[in-house]
């Protein structure tokens, strides 16, 4: 007889018993077998014991729209598949038959191993995988039959070590769900309702009925509101310069300091240095007075080398030499400041006015240099006005609403540029520049088990950088997926870096008036982005909100595996700007 905790056998069938405050309440897992039972209450036990329950009341709203996004999900991927399906040339088909391929690429090269050798092999030992056509045929199966879950079991319960047993921690959610009640007979409906579809479009796709497929999507659709994404238009592409990059001045710039003191050569060529990682992949002609001016607020927040191992910029291989250090130092504090994870830094590490005053002449130079070269026509820095505020250890602050509204909306209306996609990202997720610059398509996953299209960021410089964020209802209602689409699996999603995001939100300053800082000093830049989702948030837990934006706390638990993604997108969700 097999013996499962947390469970009885009635007729066979195993039972999850969980302790009320005075009852005991059984719930039928409807299965008998041993292995599938264990599996159960072993995944619930496991979650549970990393998580703790707010036991916050929840509104008859919230359940309403808790239970719509646990269709919706899964009616919206049957759709993208439908669009796989009826539109083989497109894009989507595309990415279905790249995770087809790659899912079944080992098989595929061992059987063409096998069957090119020189010597006789068994049939048996061939491996076997299923056609394009069959994979897909089982996607669409296999995402309508896929189980809602009812709620994030942290929303319900609790494990008592001490008793041994679960205990409810909110009684009107598990009510409301987890009994035979209004809510939980409305999402066996609807799910029930979405697997008839999803039969009827197997059967129409297996038959090679188009008409019939197509009829089928088109119903489901409008029976479940998936509206189709807007088709997002192609990108146009960054302009061509014929200017040097900032970086490419380097020699030049070198050689007019040749007969300078050996002190002050060493300390201009070293400023330079500095100044190429704010400047890095940007031509010279790209670079306007704005720009300068929207560096020079982290330029004068940016610390000293010396502080690299407090301030966690140190290259983590202490070996390399000591010219290659310096170089990597350098790249690490330019990102971690571009970031905002450099806030607060001791003012010991802070450059003084007058270096900041040398800092400021060797931009002169290196502009006067590119004017008189031709390389450009006017000198940006005429017009910029570089002082050093007061307040360098002032943090950042949200965007105010009004003028993070019109950046979107901005984006929003010109989608055929290279920047409105990356500051969509940043302005509904907190994601940082770099983060945005440098995804891949391979980035963008759709979850197995819930269908949740998210991003899965894979590495940074703070320790909770490493995250998955479902993508917001209303980028992949504007049709952010039909340009993922466009491109190849391990292409990148975007041809710019951070610098260059940096450098168009030095333009929507001066377009929309935003100004340097709010009343309290706070900075106002790209990334202030992260500080509006943030308080669009409300009052959820730091520990998800920090692990939703890669916040670099040390109070918040590293990595992505824990995070439960149906409520991360409810949480997603509530950033709006409309």
């Amino acid at each position: 007889m097999n013996t499962i905790r947390h469970t009885i056998r009635r007729h066979e069938i195993y039972h999850f018993n969980i302790r009320l405050s005075d009852c005991i309440y059984r719930k039928s897992l409807k299965t008998d077998s041993p292995s599938r039972s264990r599996e159960y209450v072993q995944a619930i036990l496991d979650y549970l014991n990393k998580s703790e329950s707010k036991g916050k009341l929840v509104t008859k709203e919230e359940l309403n729209q808790y239970i719509e996004a646990l269709i919706v999900n899964r009616a919206n991927e049957l759709s993208r598949i439908g669009k796989a399906v009826t539109n083989p040339l497109s894009g989507t088909n595309n990415t279905y038959m790249e995770r087809w391929f790659k899912e079944t690429d080992k098989q595929r090269y061992t059987k063409y191993q096998i069957e090119n050798c020189s010597y006789p092999v068994s049939q048996q030992t061939i491996p076997s995988f299923p056609t394009f056509k069959q994979w897909i045929t089982s996607l669409i199966t296999s995402t309508a039959g896929k189980q809602a879950t009812c709620a994030s079991t942290t929303d319900i319960a609790k494990y008592d070590d001490e008793s041994d047993e679960w205990v409810i921690t909110n009684h009107e959610l598990y009510d409301a769900l987890a009994l035979p009640t209004l809510y939980s007979e409305k999402l066996d409906y609807l799910s029930n309702e979405l697997q008839i579809h999803a039969q009827n479009l197997t059967n129409a796709y297996k038959d090679g009925d188009n008409i019939a497929f197509k009829l089928e999507l088109e119903s489901m659709c409008n029976r479940f509101n998936i509206r189709q994404p807007t088709p997002a238009p192609h990108l146009n592409p960054l302009p061509k310069s014929t200017a040097p990059l900032f970086e490419e001045m380097e020699e030049e710039v070198f050689d007019l300091w040749k007969d300078y003191s050996k002190t002050k050569r060493t300390s201009h060529e070293g400023k330079f240095r500095d100044l190429k990682e704010a400047f890095r992949g940007l031509h010279l002609d790209e670079i306007t007075f704005e720009t300068i001016e929207e560096n020079w607020h982290f330029l004068c927040r940016m610390p000293k080398l010396s502080g690299g191992q407090e301030l966690g910029f140190n290259p983590e291989n202490d070996k390399i030499k000591n010219e290659e250090k310096t170089e990597i130092q350098r790249a690490n504090r330019w990102e971690l400041l571009l970031n905002g994870d450099l806030d607060n830094i001791n003012p010991k590490y802070l450059f003084s006015s007058s270096t900041l005053g040398d800092t400021k002449e060797v931009l002169n130079i290196v502009f006067f240099q590119a004017v008189r070269k031709s390389y450009i026509s006017h000198n940006p820095m005429d017009k910029a006005v570089l002082k050093v505020p007061k307040n360098r250890e002032a943090g950042r602050a949200p965007l105010p609403k009004d003028k993070a509204t019109l950046i979107v909306k901005h984006c929003f209306a010109n989608l055929s540029s290279p920047y409105s996609w990356p500051i969509l990202l940043m302005a509904y997720h907190g994601m940082r520049n770099k983060e945005v610059a440098t995804l891949r398509k391979s980035q963008i996953v759709t979850d197995t088990e819930t269908s949740i299209i998210y991003i899965q960021i894979l590495s940074g410089k703070t320790k909770n950088a490493k995250r998955k964020v479902p993508i917001h209802k209303r980028i992949l209602e504007k049709g952010f997926m039909d340009y993922v689409d466009t491109k190849s699996m391990d292409d990148e999603l975007f041809e710019l870096n951070s610098n260059q995001l940096t450098n168009r939100f030095a333009l929507f300053r001066k377009e929309f008036e935003i100004p340097n800082n709010d009343e309290a000093g706070n900075q106002l830049v790209l990334y202030s982005f992260r500080h509006n989702v943030i308080s669009c948030f409300g009052d959820i837990s730091d520990e998800y909100k920090y692990k939703l934006i890669g916040h670099g706390a040390k109070t918040v638990t590293t990595g992505y595996t824990e995070l439960n993604l149906e409520k991360a997108q409810r949480y997603i969700n509530l950033v709006s700007y409309m």
